[in-house]
């Protein structure tokens, strides 16, 4: 049976991390919402709890803001004391039996603090295994709040692990975890030690041939390092592969999009480099092919390099790599990135195919002169 997603609102104070930039703020916001929660008597209903929940660990973090005294303060926290026995007696008699219409209860900023509650307590120790079923299978968001939590994946293991069999789900949870390199602080998830190899293999596959898979996560397939942990062969990443060129081919057969391209050539000129910009997004760059004339001993053909192409500096260090210190914080976290993948951005998508252009037209001017590259960077390593 599936559960209608009636997850209600609820404007209540949350805890994200000791780090957050909102806990000053929910601090702020706590100080009303500590009056009204002891201004009630119990019973409390799950969101109240939750919030109670919430308002303990915003205080564990032990941050007091600047406009609150120090007295005040710890009047503040003298005031919270009673929630630990209000959230024991809640958890102590929780009826189990109407465990999945509170859950649908629970207001959607708390589901994850709700998953939290139920470790925490141990909860996972007296819920029937039907019922804990029974909310698995009727919604499918409960499976990505669930892995969050280690010791709910072990009392659950066998179950989780066919629900995951089943269904065919999680794909997205193992790429996210194994293959995926995240920036700043990122929650581990946890799967079931009985899920086989294979079984993570056939998901995977299924994912793959689905209707809409995300092409982020079909690119993470095909460019993801191989790990122990989720073994994918080469025959699923071509069917990844096939599947991400297939998403973009039927994107642009009926919007064709902004066609960008850049041309480098070299030409009979006085001016060493000339650039063409007149053409939007299609830029050409010319080199002079009367220098290359003039001048097609070694040394000045290496030092192009430096003056003519900007490869290398004076030192002939390599110029091509990305300066962690001009990435854009923003730009640099849009999208998905492999894990061990080489840090690109932006300016490397549109630096890299004029430096590999600009290595071709060069080697086949010097071809003109019998000479190719490789004979320059020889000569260049002997003499050095």
């Amino acid at each position: 049976m599936k559960t209608k997603n009636t997850h209600p609102n609820y404007d209540g104070v949350i805890f994200y991390s000791n780090n957050d930039l909102s806990i000053g703020y929910y601090l702020k916001k706590a100080e009303q919402s500590i009056l009204v929660i002891n201004s009630k008597k119990s019973p409390y209903n799950i969101n109240e709890i939750l919030e109670m929940y919430n308002i303990l660990k915003l205080f564990d973090a032990d941050v007091k803001p600047s406009f609150w005294s120090d007295s005040h303060y710890k009047e503040l926290k003298s005031s919270i004391k009673s929630f630990n026995q209000a959230i024991g007696r809640f958890v102590a008699s929780f009826n189990y039996s109407r465990f999945i219409s509170i859950y649908m209860s629970v207001c959607v900023i708390y589901i994850d603090s709700f998953w939290d509650m139920f470790e925490h307590y141990k909860m996972y120790k007296k819920i029937p295994q039907s019922i804990f079923k029974e909310l698995l299978y009727s919604d499918k968001s409960v499976l990505k709040f669930i892995l969050l939590h280690k010791k709910i994946v072990n009392a659950f293991d066998t179950l989780i692990s066919k629900y995951m069999i089943d269904n065919n789900r999680g794909a997205e949870l193992f790429i996210d975890e194994y293959l995926v390199k995240h920036e700043g602080i990122n929650k581990t998830h946890y799967f079931p030690k009985s899920l086989s190899a294979e079984s993570k293999k056939n998901i995977i596959s299924f994912y793959i041939n689905s209707e809409n898979p995300n092409p982020n996560y079909l690119d993470m397939i095909v460019k993801g390092k191989q790990c122990q942990e989720l073994e994918l062969d080469d025959k699923i990443r071509l069917a990844a592969k096939r599947k991400y060129n297939a998403f973009w081919s039927n994107l642009f057969e009926e919007n064709k999009g902004m066609p960008m391209s850049t041309s480098v050539r070299f030409i009979n000129t006085d001016e060493p480099v000339l650039l063409d910009d007149n053409i939007p997004y299609n830029p050409t760059i010319s080199f002079s092919a009367d220098w290359i004339l003039k001048h097609h001993d070694y040394p000045t053909l290496m030092n192009n390099f430096i003056y003519l192409f900007g490869f290398v500096d004076s030192c002939y260090r390599s110029t091509f790599p990305v300066k962690r210190s001009k990435h854009h914080s923003i730009i640099s976290r849009i999208g998905l990135k492999s894990k061990k993948a080489y840090p690109i951005d932006l300016s490397y998508n549109i630096l890299e195919p004029i430096s590999t252009l600009t290595t071709e037209a060069y080697d086949s001017e010097l071809s003109k002169y019998s000479i190719r590259i490789e004979d320059l960077v020889k000569w260049f390593v002997s003499v050095r």
